[in-house]
C-alpha cells in the first residue's frame, strides 16, 4: 500500500514493562517479535520510514526514560526535528505492544489524516495516533512538557487537535494493548481459537 505523502512513524519501545515483567518488544507472537511485527505492519501500511524510540540500541535513545509515551514522543520529535520532522507530512505514533493491528487499518487512519489535514486516532484509543504536520505543534508540545514533565497522551493529542475516528466494535480487537502476562495469554488464546475455527 502506498501513501501519497511523506509519512514517518515512531515505534515506541520504551517503558519499564513492570506489569509484563520483561521487554515487551522481544515477546514472540506467531514466530516474530512484537518489535519486528509492528515494524512490518507500519511498512506494509505505506509508512516512509520507521524510527524506534526507547532505551539503548534504539534509533532514538530517550535520555530521560520512564516518563511515559507522551514525554518520549516529544523528546524524539526534538531529536528528529532536522532530519525527519521538517520533511514529514504526518508522524504516526505506534507502541510496540499492539500486535493485532492490521496494516489496512493503519493505512486507512493515515490516509484520513492526510486527506482531512488533521491529526486523528481511532475511538478513544490514543494509539495509533497520526499527527498531521507535526513540526507545527512542536513549540506547543515543548511548553506542555515544561509545565508537566510526565504529560498524558490525552494532553498530547489535545495539543495536536487530534480528532476521534469511529471504529466498528468488531474491529476493536485490533487495538488491543498487551501490557501484562494475562493480556499475552489472552492474545495467544484468541489466536489459537481463530486458527481452530479456520481449520
Amino acid at each position: 500500500m502506498k501513501l501519497p505523502q511523506n509519512v514517518h512513524l515512531f515505534l515506541l519501545c520504551g517503558g519499564q514493562s513492570r506489569r509484563m515483567g520483561r521487554d515487551k518488544g522481544s515477546l514472540l507472537f506467531q514466530g516474530t517479535s512484537f518489535e519486528q511485527r509492528t515494524k512490518r505492519i507500519a511498512l506494509d501500511a505505506g509508512v516512509t520510514d520507521v524510527c524506534t524510540v526507547g532505551g539503548k540500541g534504539k534509533d532514538i535513545v530517550d535520555c530521560i526514560p520512564h516518563r511515559g509515551p507522551a514525554a518520549a514522543t516529544i523528546f524524539a520529535m526534538n531529536e528528529a526535528k532536522e532530519n525527519i520532522l521538517n520533511q514529514a507530512h504526518a508522524l504516526v505514533l505506534l507502541p510496540v505492544d499492539m500486535p493485532m493491528l492490521s496494516a489496512v487499518l493503519l493505512h486507512q487512519l493515515i490516509g484520513l489524516s492526510l486527506s482531512q489535514q488533521t491529526s486523528c486516532y481511532y475511538n478513544r484509543d490514543w494509539f495509533p495516533l497520526v499527527i498531521y504536520k507535526p513540526v507545527d505543534y512542536l513549540e506547543e508540545l515543548n511548553k506542555l512538557i515544561t509545565d508537566s514533565p510526565m504529560p498524558s497522551m490525552k494532553a498530547l493529542a489535545n495539543v495536536c487537535h487530534a480528532q476521534s475516528v469511529p471504529l466498528s466494535s468488531r474491529l476493536h480487537l485490533a487495538l488491543l494493548n498487551v501490557n501484562t502476562p494475562h493480556d499475552f495469554s489472552q492474545l495467544q488464546s484468541l489466536t489459537q481459537r481463530s486458527q481452530t475455527q479456520i481449520s
